[in-house]
């Protein structure tokens, strides 16, 4: 006699005698259960439940701090510090080797006012002992004689330290725009050489103006009308500076990729490296014043630590920069330029070509 299951379905005529079909129990909970979750929403947190002007901004700001980390920002920014540093000693000799020929065009005067503006910033830094003993005599020895062995070598040298120094921005950006292996390394250095002698010569062009602009401007003004200019120039002078940075650090972005974006798409970038590096550099400045000098173990070494802390985060800035483009451009991928557009066109046609006389079409 067979067995009785319960909620079982009843035997059919096939069936083995003593053997029943058993059904396994239905019950309701579990399927209202899976339904429920099936029906419920994904969970999100803190800032999924933000509104979008504010989620989408933590968002890329996120994927960015995560896509720097996974690239060894810190490591990267070390390392251009490092080269930053070998190439200050020799930049400074041909730049300012070069202004001392300058001196009979913008006049004794202006070299002497560079000189002193010079000096006056490395005070900042330096004690003053060393600053009487060697970059004084230094400065002076190369704003007014502009010699040329002091140029030539000096020039070379830089040449070598300051393209190793723009090399490895340029390899540390490329990076963060995941387009490393695009360009080989020859071109590399051959491009890192260009844009550091096109640095430098704008070095040479726009340090006068940063030092004696403002004099300048206000000079040129008719007496009654000097006071009111004075104002104005300096109001506007230091957020025009900002500005020259943000543009020039835009270009830097759009020059130096192997695969080009349009020039608009490294704005952003460009704009939080500089914002970036103005708060980093205002307070290791406060650091610096603050704990650095005044901490007993460092000593004379406080200088040297706070110019490498100054150049870590100047490549740390700048990668920070490299790494939200890409982020925005992984998220909102910018339209093909128009010349691959019609390449790609004219490479349609001339395929469609060869299948009509193929027979294929």
């Amino acid at each position: 006699m067979a067995s009785v299951v319960p909620r079982s379905s009843p035997a059919r005529a096939g069936d083995l005698d003593g053997d029943t079909v058993e059904t396994p129990p239905v019950t309701d909970q579990p399927t209202e259960q899976r339904s429920g979750s099936a029906q419920e929403p994904p969970r999100r947190g803190l800032v999924g439940r933000l509104p979008t002007p504010l989620r989408v901004p933590l968002q890329v700001l996120g994927r960015t701090l995560a896509k720097a980390w996974n690239d060894r920002i810190l490591g990267l920014s070390a390392e251009a510090a490092f080269w930053q540093i070998l190439s200050v000693p020799p930049l400074l000799i041909g730049l300012l080797g070069s202004l001392g020929y300058l001196g009979s065009w913008i006049g004794e005067d202006a070299v002497r006012q560079i000189e002193t503006e010079l000096v006056s910033a490395s005070a900042e830094a330096l004690t003053p002992g060393v600053v009487a003993d060697l970059v004084q005599p230094t400065l002076n020895d190369i704003l007014n004689s502009g010699r040329l062995e002091i140029v030539s070598i000096g020039f070379v040298i830089s040449l070598w330290a300051g393209s190793s120094a723009t090399a490895t921005f340029l390899n540390t950006v490329v990076i963060a725009y995941d387009q490393r292996d695009v360009r080989g390394p020859i071109r590399t250095r051959l491009m890192a050489l260009w844009l550091f002698i096109i640095g430098l010569v704008l070095a040479v062009l726009t340090l006068p103006l940063l030092v004696l602009g403002r004099g300048t401007l206000v000079a040129l003004m008719p007496t009654d009308w000097q006071g009111t200019a004075a104002l104005l120039v300096n109001a506007v002078y230091w957020p025009l500076v900002v500005i020259a940075l943000v543009l020039g650090l835009t270009s830097f972005y759009h020059v130096i990729l192997p695969r080009r974006l349009p020039w608009h798409r490294h704005l952003v970038g460009g704009l939080f490296a500089v914002v970036f590096f103005i708060g980093a550099a205002v307070v290791l400045r406060s650091y610096v014043a603050d704990i650095l000098t005044v901490a007993l173990p460092y000593g004379a070494l406080a200088a040297p630590i706070a110019a490498l802390l100054f150049c870590f985060l100047l490549g740390m800035s700048l990668l920070l920069g490299a790494e939200l483009n890409a982020t925005i451009e992984a998220w909102w991928p910018a339209p093909r330029p128009r010349h691959d557009r019609r390449r790609q066109r004219r490479r349609a046609a001339k395929i469609e070509l060869e299948a009509q006389k193929l027979g294929l079409r």
